[in-house]
């Protein structure tokens, strides 16, 4: 679970550091020395599965930015939480919030003065919706 929660820190944060953290457990797992994992740690194993499954398949990370309480803003959250996604991550600033350097959102704004989101795929916006 650990290395799962080190791959979306690295997306949520765009902090690759997170993300080199990650592929060094999975290098160690990978190893002859890492001896007979599957008998030894049986529980932990399905979140070892996990892990590599959700860096191989890079998640999409969703920035929404937008007044909380406007009825665009809740419809943008409303589809990014609609369904089960376990390979997504996403955030929401509020048009108020002050932006960390290690932010999902940096530089992001409203559109023309409407609520917006932004879809990132491995660090890389894809698009850009207001």
């Amino acid at each position: 679970m650990a290395v799962t929660t080190l791959l979306k820190l690295g997306g949520s944060t765009n902090d690759v550091h997170y993300v080199d953290m990650a592929r060094f457990a999975f290098s160690q797992m990978q190893t002859p020395t890492g001896g007979d994992i599957m008998s030894q740690y049986a529980l932990g194993l399905g979140q070892w599965l996990q892990a590599p499954a959700y860096a191989l398949l890079k998640p999409l990370e969703i920035a929404i930015v937008g007044d909380l309480d406007s009825a665009s803003t809740q419809a943008l959250v409303s589809v990014a939480r609609g369904r089960y996604r376990p390979f997504q991550i996403a955030a929401l600033e509020t048009s108020s919030q002050e932006v960390t350097p290690a932010s999902l959102l940096p530089d992001r704004c409203l559109v023309n003065g409407r609520s917006a989101v932004c879809i990132h795929r491995n660090f890389v916006c894809q698009a850009l919706l207001g």
